[in-house]
């Protein structure tokens, strides 16, 4: 019987409290189950990583997944419709909508949260949100630089963002989800009567330059490149694109490579700059309208990603 009342008044506490103190508990929670996890995946799942610390990630906030929760329904009607007034300038939306979503919504009062470090309260302070874990909703940029950290923590990507690619224009975004294997293409990409020419880069000899890294490093390979594309051409067939050596070095190009990391897997300091992987992906080195431009003057230059 007395257990039965402690139930029952646990119960009458639980409803009594907010919506959101409850929900901020269950995302404390997820986040303590998450820090907790050594790395592994349990029962086949991949491990559920941290959110970002929302407040210290907002110099790269940007949208791409959202979830919202029913019970903030009213304010997040609100913040959708602030959201729609701030990309309307006059009769045409704003060339990039991102910056006005950032500067008149998202970071309207931005704080951070009193009793959660990982969430910040946004939208003057009637929503709370959180960052979704980077190393998973991914850009190009941590989709494939941070390659290596995701697989280190048993973990792996549930969405790929195409930006931060060194491009914005429908065809680059193309070729990085080719590279992917996310993008779907019609049956006559996949033509099995082509025939295709592969190879191998050589690595440099030297071994500063190999430990280094760099720009000099790309260039050895992109002469053989571009001597692969010619006898591809030759022989009439399509040349899969090879797999560069970035080299062991850390990258101090792109100037976003220190904030648009994963941080919470990752830490603060800007001079911990990110390291390149072993394999660049396409995008780093590969102009790819330069390939179809050159394809178009000579239809026997063909190209495509390797499988």
């Amino acid at each position: 019987r007395l257990a039965e009342q402690r139930i029952q008044k646990d119960a009458k506490r639980t409803r009594a409290r907010s919506n959101e103190d409850v929900e901020i508990e269950r995302m404390s929670q997820w986040n303590e189950q998450a820090g907790n996890s050594s790395g592994g995946e349990a029962s086949g799942r991949a491990l559920a990583l941290e959110l970002e610390p929302a407040f210290e990630s907002s110099i790269s906030y940007n949208i791409g997944t959202l979830y919202m929760y029913s019970h903030a329904a009213a304010p997040l009607t609100d913040m959708l419709a602030a959201w729609v007034k701030s990309v309307q300038t006059g009769p045409r939306l704003a060339p990039w909508d991102q910056d006005p979503i950032n500067k008149r919504v998202l970071a309207a009062g931005l704080r951070r949260h009193p009793r959660d470090k990982r969430l910040a309260l946004t939208f003057n302070g009637r929503l709370a949100m959180g960052v979704l874990p980077m190393l998973q909703f991914t850009t190009s940029f941590t989709y494939f630089i941070h390659r290596e950290r995701r697989e280190s923590v048993g973990s792996f990507a549930y969405a790929l963002h195409a930006i931060f690619g060194h491009g914005k224009d429908k065809l680059r975004k193309t070729f990085i989800f080719r590279e992917a294997g996310v993008w779907h293409d019609p049956p006559a990409y996949y033509d099995p009567s082509r025939t295709f020419l592969t190879y191998s880069t050589a690595l440099p000899s030297r071994t500063q330059l190999l430990a280094e890294g760099g720009f000099e490093i790309i260039q050895l390979q992109l002469a053989e490149f571009a001597r692969a594309v010619r006898l591809a051409a030759a022989l009439n067939r399509t040349l899969l694109l090879p797999r560069l050596r970035c080299g062991n070095a850390a990258m101090a190009y792109p100037c976003y490579a220190w904030y648009h990391r994963a941080m919470a897997y990752f830490g603060w300091a800007v001079s911990q700059r990110v390291n390149m992987p072993r394999v660049c992906p396409l995008y780093y080195w590969m102009a790819e309208r330069a390939l179809v431009d050159l394809a178009g003057k000579f239809p026997a230059v063909q190209v495509r990603e390797s499988g």
